[in-house]
């Protein structure tokens, strides 16, 4: 059975699945060293006060992470970067759908940016289908830009913004 789940740098056992998963797969360049040094107590403290905000969306399969995204964003500026991770190369609709709605509708982003290899066919595909802008490529990766539409809930458009 898959869970996706989104974790907290205090819940160990989940950190230990990830760091796990982290040693069977290369991590891109652009994903931050995880600290794990701060309580519980600390952590919601920093998350509360801190402009910086990194989350992790994992796909737990049968106690195993089978894919990531993290999200590393600025509460000033409301934007994110979104980024994936797999451990067969490849992210389901339902990871990058619950990264989009975390990002926009629990966090409060208002524009996401996913930075891929040119090469990754399928996931512009997904990106595309889901509004995604192609911003163009810059030092060998294309950037996508996704912004918060005010009639969009979630990754779902409304019937009203279906029909006009």
């Amino acid at each position: 059975m898959n869970k996706i789940l989104i974790i907290n740098p205090d819940k160990m056992d989940k950190i230990k699945l990830l760091d796990e998963f982290d040693n069977n797969i290369v991590a891109t360049k652009e994903i931050p060293k995880r600290e794990t040094f701060v309580s519980e107590k600390e952590y919601q403290e920093l998350q509360r006060k801190s402009n910086e905000i990194y989350h992790e969306i994992v796909n737990e399969k049968d106690g195993v992470a089978v894919e990531t995204c993290y999200l590393l964003g600025e509460r000033d500026i409301k934007h994110c970067n979104l980024s994936f991770k797999s451990n067969n190369n490849t992210i389901s609709k339902k990871l990058i759908n619950t990264g989009i709605d975390y990002a926009f509708n629990s966090l409060g982003m208002e524009t996401i940016f996913v930075n891929i290899e040119p090469n990754n066919q399928k996931l512009i595909k997904q990106l595309e289908e889901l509004d995604f802008i192609n911003l163009g490529e810059v030092k060998g990766k294309t950037t996508y830009l996704k912004e918060k539409d005010e009639i969009e809930i979630g990754s779902m458009k409304s019937e009203h913004n279906k029909k006009h």
